[in-house]
């Protein structure tokens, strides 16, 4: 089965070129000169798999590819200039499945975009389990939120306290909710109707 995949990238011969190399090895690909244009071709097509600039004009690459996970769990490798660490961790949070320095061999990207693919399905089928059990929801949203990480990030560790402590997925969940329930309790104890702590 040919795969599809988005290639956002503002320069126009490194977009060319990867794409032409991308297309010679049997995927089917789509061109977007920048983060807004990529996300309107998103919209009325589906890829397998993105493969975006971190910075471009409009929105950049971890604005798009935050985007892309949350609605529509679509997997992202990153490009990314060489001195551009400074965005690799944030890129990496969005739950992007790895990234490449600029130039790139076309040849080195088949295996990463694979991977990202068959992780990117695996995610979705979590992403559904999540969506269907409140509980898991509820809990990986807390998790997200207070630890500014990554859907995929949360709930992977939900299941890794799980195992840890023999218990069902649920019940570390219901756990995780219920603390948060008594410690909201607490806040609007001491900060309710304008109150502050020792007011």
């Amino acid at each position: 089965m040919k795969h599809s995949i988005l290639v956002a990238e503002d320069d126009g011969v490194v977009l060319a070129t990867l794409s032409s190399g991308l297309r010679q090895v049997g995927y089917e690909v789509r061109e977007a000169k920048g983060g807004d244009s990529a996300y309107a071709a998103v919209e009325e097509w589906r890829p397998d798999v993105a493969l975006l600039d971190i910075r471009m004009p409009g929105m950049d690459g971890v604005e798009l590819a935050q985007r892309l996970n949350d609605e529509y769990a679509i997997p992202v490798v990153f490009l990314t200039a060489y001195g551009d660490s400074d965005l690799v961790d944030s890129a990496i949070d969005t739950g992007a499945f790895g990234y490449l320095v600029k130039p790139v061999e076309v040849s080195r990207l088949p295996p990463l975009l694979e991977t990202a693919i068959s992780r990117g399905r695996e995610l979705a089928g979590i992403k559904s389990s999540i969506d269907k059990n409140r509980q898991i929801n509820a809990a990986v949203g807390v998790l997200m939120e207070r630890y500014h990480i990554s859907m995929p990030r949360a709930f992977e560790a939900l299941r890794t306290v799980a195992r840890r402590e023999r218990k069902k997925l649920e019940v570390i969940a219901a756990d995780v909710v219920s603390s948060t329930e008594q410690t909201n309790m607490f806040h609007d104890e001491l900060y309710g109707n304008g109150r502050l702590p020792g007011g």
